[in-house]
């Protein structure tokens, strides 16, 4: 009877160390699937390389994490059209396009650039228009890392982090069940 018991208890570390190592695999695609279809207006190829998936274990537990990356991305990642007045963009889905004013591209270079404006001018005066010998800067958009920040200073872009709690509970039940009838 005890050989019994100890053969089912290995089975069952068995089988929860193959349904987190499930979730871990799964659960990166479907993040960047998730942002790409609601939160961003990026494709999943643009979301995928940005979102980090670790396996780790503590006190005896495994646990999946999923962190992003907090550098912005650039703002024609984003797809957008240039013209003659600037830059008109889409990055957030839940938001109109938003124009950005005297952006335009480098030849030797990729990206939205634009000279930074300012207010004053040499002798203190305010200025109308652009200096042309103040710098040249690239426009980004916003990170990753704000998707998963909803109480951040950017809040309200959908509930990303409720949607993967209810695909990471419903893919260790069909896992879990799947590797229990399959007698692994």
């Amino acid at each position: 009877m005890a050989a019994h018991v100890d053969k089912r208890t290995k089975q069952v570390a068995r089988i929860e160390k193959l349904a987190v190592t499930t979730l871990a695999r799964r659960l990166g695609p479907e993040t960047a699937r998730e942002i790409s279809a609601s939160i961003l207006n990026l494709s999943v190829a643009k979301v995928r390389p940005h979102i980090k998936v670790a396996q780790n274990s503590a006190g005896g537990e495994s646990y999946v994490s999923v962190s992003a990356n907090k550098r912005r991305l650039p703002l024609t990642d984003f797809g957008g059209t240039f013209s003659p007045s600037g830059f008109t963009v889409t990055t957030w889905k839940d938001q109109a396009a938003k124009h950005f004013p005297h952006i335009f591209k480098r030849k030797d270079a990729r990206g939205a650039w634009q000279r930074i404006p300012t207010k004053r001018g040499a002798d203190n005066r305010p200025t109308v228009g652009l200096v042309g010998r103040l710098p040249i800067v690239t426009r980004k958009g916003p990170s990753m890392h704000r998707v998963f920040d909803p109480q951040g200073r950017y809040p309200g872009h959908g509930d990303l982090i409720g949607k993967l709690s209810r695909f990471k509970q419903l893919l260790l039940v069909t896992e879990i069940t799947r590797l229990f009838q399959s007698g692994a």
